[in-house]
């Protein structure tokens, strides 16, 4: 049923969305046997694939390595692409655990936070792409968040 929804979508927005990379992203951020700091980062970058990809589909310029709002304008950073690309498909969850343990992975390698807030941050992040390329592709109907295992409705 997903397939048969959201083949159409999916197709039309493969080259544009890179979405042959994001799958296979998503599928590597879920490897049990590499270490919670790889699948939060293979995670992260799966987000700035989708930020990136975006950002051009919208327009917004990409100028001396940053995207601004508009040619010669402000840079728009990671946090406000990845909040207006979430609020284009009617999402607005709290991206500030993500955002704070992004920095800090990226920014030194490993992050000091415990394991048991790692693997939560982890799982939320799974979620949100989830639900973001459920959101993306117009898939209706039910599918599984991370996190709780349980069916969620999205129409």
């Amino acid at each position: 049923m997903f397939l048969e929804q959201t083949w159409s979508t999916f197709h039309a927005l493969k080259a544009s969305r890179q979405l042959d990379i994001v799958f296979d992203y998503f599928v590597l951020s879920q490897l049990n046997r590499q270490p919670i700091e790889l699948q939060l980062l293979i995670s992260f970058v799966l987000l700035e694939n989708l930020k990136s990809t975006f950002a051009q589909e919208q327009g917004y310029p990409f100028e001396d390595g940053k995207f601004k709002s508009r040619p010669g304008g402000n840079e728009l950073p990671f946090k406000e692409l990845l909040k207006r690309m979430l609020e284009a498909v009617g999402m607005m969850p709290d991206l500030s655990k993500i955002i704070r343990l992004r920095n800090e992975i990226v920014h030194s390698g490993i992050t000091q936070l415990p394991a048991q807030e790692r693997a939560e941050i982890w799982r939320f992040t799974q979620d949100v792409i989830r639900e973001y390329l459920v959101r993306l592709l117009n898939y209706q109907g039910d599918y599984f968040l991370y996190r709780q295992r349980v069916a969620f409705h999205h129409v």
